[in-house]
């Protein structure tokens, strides 16, 4: 009896969960300054807060499938980051380049609850 309250608590929390992702309004991540020709140095990544996120995982690259980002930050706790302040993002992003930007929110227990994405094009 003990076995089939567990379970059926269990499933319970699975759909509630499963209603509550699939009914997240997706957002959009952005980059500053913004507009055309987005400058290689010293732009700020940012994007909407999330009720119930505890931490943030982002990426920008220039590849859509984000296999070897330019700048990253992962269990971010704000909602925004600044290119060059972390050892290893100081370098120029490439000139005339599109980059594409994925943030993904986690709650405490570390499952995504939110995933945010946008995109932009650097100058030369």
């Amino acid at each position: 009896m003990k076995k089939i309250a567990i379970l059926s608590a269990f499933v319970a929390l699975l759909v509630s969960f499963a209603f509550f992702y699939s009914n997240s309004t997706a957002s959009t991540a952005s980059v500053e300054p913004s507009g055309s020709g987005v400058a290689r140095t010293g732009l700020t990544i940012s994007w909407d807060a999330v009720s119930g996120a505890s931490y943030y995982n982002a990426k920008v690259d220039d590849d859509p499938a984000f296999s070897s980002p330019e700048l990253m930050r992962l269990n971010h706790t704000s909602t925004s980051f600044q290119q060059g302040t972390e050892i290893g993002d100081v370098d120029p992003l490439n000139a005339s380049t599109q980059f594409n930007i994925e943030v993904r929110a986690f709650n405490s227990l570390g499952q995504q609850i939110d995933l945010q994405t946008g995109s932009f094009t650097t100058g030369n």
